[in-house]
This record gives C-alpha cells, sequence and structure tokens, in this order.
C-alpha cells in the first residue's frame, strides 16, 4: 500500500519539476537579456553570492536575518494563499492530471531553496543550462520530500539533533559551494 502512495506522488513530483524548470529558463532568459557579456561573469558571481546567502540564512534562523523588506515578505505570504486556494480544488482527487496539477500550482510556492536554485540558475544566463539545472534541483529534492513524508517524522522523533544537525551541514555545505564557484568566476 505504502509503495502505491509512494508512485501516486511521481505525477506531482513531476508537476513540481515542471514549474522549477519553467521558471528557471525565465530566470535565465531575464538575466541574459539585463547582464550582457561584459559583466555577465560578475553579475553571475554576484547572483551566486546571493545564493550562497540564501543558503546560509536558511541554516541560520536564529540569527532573525531580515532577506527582504517586510512589504515584500506580505506579498510573498499573500502570493501563497492564493496558490493555496488555487491548489485546494486538486488535493482530494486521486486523478493523475490533477496530481500534475497540484505539483505545477505548488511548484509556485515561495521557498528559501527554491530562491537559491533559481538564483544560481539566472547566473548562467543559458535558459537550456538553467532548465537542465532546476530539473536536476527538482529531481534532487523528491527524495528528499519522500524522505520527509516517510520517515522524517521518525527520525527527528528519534534523533532530533542529529537530524538538525545533519541537514545544517547540507546547507552550510551548499552555501560554501556556490561561494567558492562565485569567486572562482572573479579570480
Amino acid at each position: 500500500m505504502a509503495r502505491l502512495r509512494g508512485v501516486a506522488l511521481l505525477p506531482y513530483h513531476l508537476g513540481r519539476v515542471t514549474t522549477y524548470v519553467a521558471l528557471g529558463a525565465g530566470a535565465a532568459m531575464m538575466s541574459g537579456y539585463l547582464f550582457q557579456a561584459p559583466v555577465e561573469r560578475y553579475a553571475a558571481a554576484v547572483l551566486l553570492s546571493i545564493a550562497a546567502l540564501l543558503f546560509l540564512v536558511s541554516v541560520l534562523p536564529g540569527l532573525k536575518v531580515r532577506i527582504w523588506p517586510p512589504a515584500l515578505g506580505r506579498a510573498i505570504a499573500w502570493g501563497g494563499r492564493r496558490l493555496g486556494g488555487l491548489a485546494k480544488p486538486f488535493f482530494a482527487s486521486p486523478n493523475i492530471f490533477h496530481r500534475y496539477a497540484l505539483g505545477v500550482i505548488l511548484g509556485f510556492l515561495p521557498c528559501g531553496l527554491l530562491a537559491a536554485a533559481l538564483t544560481a540558475a539566472a547566473s548562467t544566463a543559458n535558459p537550456v543550462a538553467a532548465a537542465m539545472g532546476m530539473a536536476a534541483f527538482g529531481a534532487g529534492t523528491v527524495p528528499a520530500l519522500v524522505l520527509v513524508g516517510s520517515g522524517g517524522r521518525f527520525a527527528v522523533a528519534r534523533w532530533p539533533s542529529q537530524t538538525t544537525i545533519a541537514l545544517k551541514g547540507v546547507m552550510v555545505f551548499n552555501s560554501i559551494s556556490l561561494f567558492v564557484i562565485a569567486s572562482s568566476m572573479v579570480f
């Protein structure tokens, strides 16, 4: 039965990845248009540094670092509520197309990791590379979401501090990796 539920989630995850790919390609097209060749390398380094900071800030929520102004935070919350309203009819339906549509809609929900991945994708200024990167990001989130959904509660309940430390370690590693890539583009 659990295996069937896991397969039923595939259209949902495919929908999310579809949204991520489209967002990544769009972000890369915009950055390619905004930052022409002479400053492209520096613009990419700045965007990657912002992505690294987003990863780092998500690890250290106790710092209460404000990434954006309060008005933008309220706008993001408003958009999240609107997306939730759009998605509500699709939650109860077992239809494969409804699950895919739910994934497409929920792929737009604001998330720090998604913002960091989109920033990194935009830094490529290459829509194809960005789309492939976002597809890889989306595919990489599937096991984590399945794990969180199936075993996350157990792991957090059984090993709360170890789970938190491991997750923060991965985020710090990602942040450092992006900083190294960004600095290699400038120096």
